[in-house]
């Protein structure tokens, strides 16, 4: 399979909105969707180094057939999630409301907005045992009784990095898994030396195996292959935090402010840059 070149916001068939809570099950789902011939567009693999999120995003939803809206309790209460919504429905964007956790009477009863939105639409449930081919089935007809169809943009599919990738955020997220996470992302920088992506994954573990060290290496190794990632300098600016370096902090979570992050993290770093300034 072709590696997969910055798509960036180029144009995809489906657009994923959701929050960086949920960003496992929503890339899982974006990767599902991709086996099955739809291309998507999901912000933890797609957005563009220095451009803006908010101009990626309304892009991305413009040239998008549909927005796949992941539902939760997290997303409930997002902001970021109720903007994308109403970009999608003021460019005429279909929905295909896929519930996490949640009911339809929840959604209804604690994001009217939301309701209101979405309609008639009759959302599909993750299923207690996870995602299903039957589920992916039931997701790719709804697409297309919508008017969406499969591959519209001829990007490829997920490649082996992206599929891989996906693999360790599922193990991050489980306990139970984590042990072998490191393994397979030692596998995965032994195939892909250069990729910025599997050394902040490789932060990530360290985080959260209460490595600080080993963390702040993996992520500055990751702003060395990718210096004009938001999200990658938002992670090396937090671990920096952590290690007592009030400059190195402040200046690279500035930096990616100054990139784009999304809104989810965007009010946290501007918080934590101004408390830093405050007690330099």
């Amino acid at each position: 399979m072709g590696r997969r070149v910055s798509p960036g916001v180029e144009m995809a068939d489906i657009f994923m909105s959701y929050v960086q809570e949920d960003s496992a099950v929503a890339e899982e789902i974006a990767l599902g969707l991709e086996r099955v011939g739809f291309t998507t567009w999901y912000y933890e693999r797609d957005s563009e180094p220095v451009t803006p999120w908010l101009t990626q995003v309304a892009k991305a939803i413009e040239q998008a057939g549909a927005v796949v809206l992941l539902i939760s309790r997290n997303s409930l209460d997002s902001k970021q999630v109720t903007s994308e919504i109403d970009w999608a429905r003021s460019k005429g964007r279909p929905f295909a409301p896929v519930l996490l956790g949640v009911t339809h009477e929840e959604m209804e009863e604690r994001q009217v907005h939301w309701a209101f939105a979405l309609g008639a639409i009759v959302a599909i449930a993750v299923p207690e045992d996870g995602l299903t081919e039957q589920f992916f089935s039931k997701l790719a007809r709804g697409l297309e009784n919508v008017g969406v169809g499969r591959g519209k943009a001829a990007r490829p599919a997920a490649d082996d990095l992206d599929e891989r990738l996906a693999a360790v955020r599922l193990m991050l997220n489980d306990p139970e898994r984590r042990a072998t996470a490191e393994e397979a992302l030692r596998k995965i920088l032994a195939d892909y030396p250069e990729s910025g992506r599997a050394y902040r994954f490789l932060g990530e573990f360290y985080n959260r195996s209460f490595r600080p060290r080993d963390a702040l290496g993996a992520f500055e190794k990751a702003a060395e292959l990718e210096p004009g990632s938001a999200l990658t300098q938002w992670e090396l600016g937090l671990a920096y935090r952590r290690e007592g370096r009030t400059e190195d902090a402040v200046r690279t979570l500035q930096r990616s402010l100054d990139i784009g992050l999304d809104p989810g993290r965007e009010g946290h770093a501007k918080t934590l840059v101004a408390m830093l300034q405050g007690s330099a």
